[in-house]
């Protein structure tokens, strides 16, 4: 394998090839678009195929993303070994020499299989004993007189070195009001490395991390917004993250490179405060029972509900109030449209009165067999989601059933939509009755088939 390192002057060619392919640093990505909305233009743009084996991309990782000038060293406690980046056995030298890769995203947290498992974004050389230290904890801001162990080299203490304590990491056997039993907090320099790096995961794999665990990214987020204003990005960073794009088909980290994209995607102002979401079996369908316990300036709830499922029509994501719930701050919504048997995804979706939309969930339920209306819904798909205008929209599956079709705008507001019901069946580029094009966004279309109807969630991008 050809060496080509980021941090020695045999790598020049390849720095430059791999920033020539990137935008710079500081470019606004989908502009205009903030929370779910943003979220899932992100994760249809850069979610990488699977492509390199979890044993490549150690060997990147070793010879060519993290070697500079024959050098690899922890992220986490700066201890360095010698290897060679011509080196034909990378992975045996690194391990040998006491350095293994970090999965920043834990495998037993949803990353075991690829491309999770393989994906170059959160993989870091490590010390084995920081390794195994961090195991599947969450990071956490830890504070001096609560670290029972802080880590540097190949050194473990009870007490750092106060002239350079900055450059430790941190153990802590306790994570209070988390829910877990522990934490870790990497050193300064990398905190925002980690945390452009679980914002990143989280996005692209959320389905398969809330599988695993749905609360593990919740009581890092925080932070991680945190360490990412504190520890910005440099150019090292920008450059591995492009240099990886060329081996993941063109797919850099985004947060690395649109500073505001963790705001704008996760902390986007909805002025909702929700205190309890539950969702269980009732006599004629699925309950969901929520409370806020502070509303401002807001217009109402919508309940979103995709099936659990290799089925592309089963996992669409429907919305199932025709309008917007807002009798709070205790709200009460019986699903009767469920397939008998079927197990379901449940979401709520806060919009603002600014158009600003926040989800809560998912919680996850069986339909029950015998609720009335459990007959099979109709076998409806729409995409593509996101849809782009001036593509192609469609909608597929049993759509000689298909009566009338409406669209609709985050807030319910009814649009001039394609007319009739055509131009969706054909496939729609995004043109409105009104001759313009519609704008990036949210939006809602509701699919009657005689006395059913289904309202698909539909994201608009540019």
């Amino acid at each position: 394998m050809a060496a080509l390192v980021l941090g020695s002057s045999t790598g020049l060619a390849y720095s430059r090839a791999a920033s020539a392919q990137c935008p710079a640093r500081g470019t606004i990505l989908f502009p205009g678009l903030t929370g779910t909305a943003l979220q899932d233009s992100l994760r249809l743009r850069f979610r990488p195929p699977t492509g390199l084996s979890y044993a490549a991309a150690r060997d990147v990782m070793y010879t060519q993303l993290d070697n500079h000038d024959g050098t690899v060293s922890c992220v986490y406690t700066g201890f360095t070994i010698a290897l060679d980046p011509q080196s034909s056995a990378p992975r045996a030298e690194a391990l040998n020499a006491g350095i293994n890769a970090e999965h920043t995203w834990p495998q037993s947290k949803g990353a075991e299989n690829l491309p999770m498992q393989a994906d170059l974004h959160h993989l870091f050389p490590s010390e084995i004993n920081a390794n195994n230290a961090r195991a599947a904890h969450p990071f956490g801001e830890i504070p001096d007189n609560e670290t029972d162990s802080w880590y540097i080299n190949r050194t473990v203490v009870g007490a750092p070195d106060p002239l350079n304590r900055d450059d430790y990491s941190e153990f802590d056997a306790s994570f209070p009001g988390s829910g877990y039993d522990a934490r870790w907090e990497p050193r300064e320099e990398h905190e925002g490395n980690v945390a452009r790096a679980m914002f990143y995961f989280w996005t692209m794999y959320r389905t398969e991390a809330s599988f695993e665990d749905p609360n593990f990214f919740g009581v890092q987020k925080n932070a991680f917004r945190e360490w990412a204003l504190a520890d910005t990005v440099d150019d090292l960073e920008r450059l591995r993250s492009c240099a990886i794009a060329l081996h993941q088909a063109g797919r850099y980290n985004p947060f690395v490179i649109d500073p505001t994209l963790i705001d704008r995607a996760y902390f986007n102002d909805v002025p909702v405060v929700l205190a309890s979401f539950e969702v269980s079996q009732a006599a004629s369908g699925v309950a969901l029972i929520w409370e806020t316990s502070a509303e401002r300036e807001h217009l109402g709830f919508n309940v979103i509900r995709a099936g659990v499922g290799s089925d592309r029509a089963h996992r669409a994501e429907l919305r199932l109030n025709d309008t917007l719930l807002n009798a709070g701050p205790r709200y009460e919504f019986l699903d009767r449209t469920g397939a008998g048997g079927a197990l379901y995804d449940y979401w709520l979706e806060a919009i603002a009165r600014d158009g600003s939309i926040e989800r809560f969930g998912p919680q996850r339920m069986s339909y029950p067999d015998t609720a009335p209306g459990s007959a099979r819904p109709p076998n409806l798909a729409l995409g593509p989601n996101p849809f782009r205008p001036g593509s192609r929209l469609r909608l597929t599956g049993e759509t000689a059933r298909v009566t009338s079709i409406e669209l609709f705008d985050a807030a319910g507001r009814r649009l001039p939509a394609p007319s009739g019901s055509r131009p969706l069946l054909t496939g729609w580029d995004g043109r409105l009755d009104s001759g313009g094009m519609i704008q990036p966004g949210l939006y809602f279309i509701r699919v009657r088939t005689g006395s059913t109807s289904l309202t698909f969630r539909q994201v608009v991008i540019q």
